[in-house]
C-alpha cells in the first residue's frame, strides 16, 4: 500500500537501544501494555478507514480493513465492509469472489499517507516505549516488533535491526542473501582451482611406490604423488582434487592450512588390489590389515599414505577428498571425531563442494528409529535443505544444544543431517567468522559460547534464524523466492588469520 510506504519514515525515530540489567517485565504487565497499544492502534485505524470511505479511496481502505481484522478477529463491521458473510453456524468467511475495488480521488490519495501516519502515530509511540524497555524478554520484544510490522511492514530501520533485507517483494534474512552469493563464489573458487592449478605430471614410480604394487601411472603434483591401478582420467582428476582440497580449505577456513609431505594417494580398482597394497605396506600390522580390508579406504597417518578402493570412481574420489578434509580439520583446528558435528558436518559440506557428492562419513550412523531412510536421503537427495527443515519442523525442542553436546557413540542420521546443514549455514551465511569459530572450539572453548559470541546472538535466536534460513533457501531452490545478487563474499581468509 502506498500509504504504508510513506509511513516508514516515522519508525526511524521511534527506536532507542535498551539498557541491559533492568528488571524483567512480567507477562501480566506486558500483556496489559500490548492490549492498551493495540486498542489505540485499532481506534486510529478505524478512524482512518472512515476517512478513506468518505474520500472514496476504497482500494486503500481494503488494506486498512484487513489489518483491523488481523488485529481484532471479532470486528464484524470490518468484515461486513469487505463483503464477509456469516454462516448459520455463526462463522464469518470472506467472499469467494471479492469485489474489484479502486480509488476514485487522486487528490485525496495524495493526502492518505500523511493521514495514515497521524492515525497510527500514538500507538506506535506506545509500542516504541514498550520496545525500548530493557526488561523485555526476546519473545516479548519479538511480539512488539511483529505488531509494528503489521502496520509499517517496510520500515528499513526495524528490518535492519532484525537482520533482514529486501528480496523483491519479500523481506528475508541477511543470512539468506549472503548465502546465495557465497554459494556462487564457492562454485567459482572450485571451478577456478580445478582449471588453473598445476596439471599432474607423469613420473616414474620411485622405489617406495613400486614396492607397494604395479601401477598404471604415477602422477606428481605440488600436493603429493597420485598413483593407482584405475583406468582413464581418474588419476588426473584425483591429482587436481588433491590440490583443490587444500586450496578451498585455505580460502574458506584457514589460509595457513597445509598437507603433510611427502603425501601419496593410491586409487585401487578392486578389493583384491587393496589387499595386496595393504599386505605390502610396511607401516601396517597384521591386525591393521585385517581391520582395514573390511573398509573402503584409509589414511595411514604415520606414513602419510592415502589408499581408497571401491568399485566406483565417484566413491573413490569422494572418499579421498573426505579423508583430506578430515585431516585438515584436525591439523588446522585440532577438531576430530570427538567433535562429531564439526567433523562430519564440515567434512561432508566441503567434500560436496569439491566433487558434488556426500558419500563418506566416519561414524556408523543409523536413523533413531533403527532404519536408514534419513541416512539414504542425505546420501542421495539433492534437496538437503528440505530434509533438515523437516527435522526442525517436527521437533518440539531446540536441536542445536543437543547437537553440540552429541558424542560419537549414539550419533544418529538426524545428527548427521543437522551437522551438515549447520556447517553450510556457518560457511555460507557467516563466512567472515567461521574460521574463528572452529579455531576457538578447537582451543577448548564451549561450542555454544563460541557460536553465540561470534554470531552475536543467543543460541535460541541462532536456531530460529537457522530454521528460517533453511526455509527461505528451500523456497529459493524451488523457485518460490527470487534472490538478487548481493554484495559481500568469501572474505574468511583475513578474518580467520586475524583471530589466530
Amino acid at each position: 500500500m502506498r500509504l504504508r510506504a510513506l509511513a516508514t519514515a516515522l519508525l526511524g525515530l521511534l527506536f532507542l537501544a535498551g539498557v541491559a540489567g533492568a528488571a524483567q517485565v512480567s507477562e501480566d504487565t506486558f500483556e496489559d501494555r500490548m492490549a492498551e497499544a493495540r486498542s489505540v492502534l485499532l481506534d486510529g485505524l478505524r478512524d482512518h478507514s472512515s476517512w478513506l470511505r468518505g474520500q472514496k479511496l476504497f482500494l486503500e481502505r481494503k488494506g486498512v480493513l484487513e489489518t483491523i481484522i488481523a488485529l481484532d478477529p471479532e470486528d464484524h463491521e470490518a468484515m461486513r465492509a469487505l463483503g464477509w458473510k456469516k454462516s448459520r453456524g455463526g462463522e464469518w468467511a470472506p467472499p469467494k469472489k471479492p469485489k474489484h475495488l479502486r480509488n476514485y480521488s487522486e487528490s485525496a490519495l495524495t493526502k492518505a499517507g500523511e493521514r495514515y501516519l497521524a492515525a497510527i502515530e500514538p500507538a506506535l509511540l506506545m509500542l516504541r516505549d514498550l520496545h525500548a524497555d530493557p526488561g523485555l524478554s526476546d519473545p516479548q520484544r519479538e511480539r512488539v516488533e511483529q505488531e509494528i510490522l503489521r502496520v509499517v511492514p517496510d520500515d528499513p530501520d526495524l528490518r535492519a535491526r532484525r537482520g533482514e533485507v529486501r528480496a523483491g517483494t519479500r523481506w528475508v534474512l541477511e543470512e539468506t542473501m549472503r548465502a546465495a552469493y557465497q554459494r556462487k563464489k564457492i562454485e567459482e573458487l572450485v571451478s577456478h582451482a580445478l582449471a588453473t592449478l598445476d596439471r599432474p605430471e607423469p613420473v616414474e614410480a620411485g622405489p617406495r611406490e613400486a614396492s607397494l604394487g604395479t601401477w598404471t601411472r604415477v602422477l606428481a603434483t605440488p600436493a603429493g604423488l597420485v598413483f593407482g591401478s584405475v583406468e582413464g582420467e581418474e588419476l588426473d582428476e584425483m591429482g587436481m582434487l588433491l590440490q583443490a582440497s587444500l586450496d578451498i580449505f585455505q580460502k574458506l577456513l584457514d589460509p595457513r592450512a597445509a598437507l603433510p609431505q611427502p603425501l601419496t594417494v593410491a586409487l585401487l580398482a578392486s578389493p583384491a588390489e587393496a589387499a595386496d597394497y595393504l599386505e605390502r605396506h610396511p607401516g601396517l600390522s597384521d591386525e591393521d590389515r585385517a581391520r582395514l580390508v573390511e573398509t573402503a579406504g584409509t589414511w595411514i597417518e604415520n606414513d602419510n599414505d592415502i589408499a581408497y578402493w571401491t568399485d566406483r570412481q565417484d566413491a573413490r574420489l569422494d572418499g579421498v577428498c573426505r579423508l583430506l578434509q578430515s585431516h585438515l580439520l584436525g591439523s588446522s583446528f585440532h577438531l576430530g571425531i570427538h567433535r562429531p558435528w564439526v567433523h562430519e558436518g564440515f567434512g561432508l559440506y566441503l567434500t560436496e563442494r569439491l566433487v558434488g557428492t556426500r558419500q563418506t562419513w566416519f561414524l556408523p550412523v543409523r536413523d533413531r528409529d533403527g532404519g536408514e531412510k534419513l541416512r539414504t536421503a542425505l546420501l542421495e537427495s539433492p534437496e538437503w535443505k528440505r530434509i533438515a527443515l523437516e527435522l526442525l519442523d517436527r521437533s518440539e525442542t531446540p536441536q542445536l544444544p543437543a547437537l553440540f553436546l552429541a558424542k560419537p557413540e549414539g550419533f544418529a542420521s538426524e545428527d548427521l543431517v543437522l551437522s551438515y546443514a549447520f556447517a553450510a549455514f556457518l560457511i555460507e551465511a557467516h563466512g567472515d567468522v567461521v574460521g574463528g569459530v572452529l579455531s576457538d572450539i578447537g582451543a577448548g572453548r564451549r561450542d555454544r559460547a563460541v557460536i553465540e559470541a561470534c554470531l552475536g546472538r543467543d543460541l535460541g535466536q541462532i536456531e530460529e534464524r537457522f530454521h528460517r534460513w533453511l526455509r527461505e533457501g528451500d523456497e529459493a531452490e524451488r523457485g518460490e523466492l527470487q534472490l538478487p545478487d548481493s554484495p559481500g563474499g568469501v572474505g574468511a581468509q583475513a578474518s580467520a588469520d586475524e583471530r589466530r
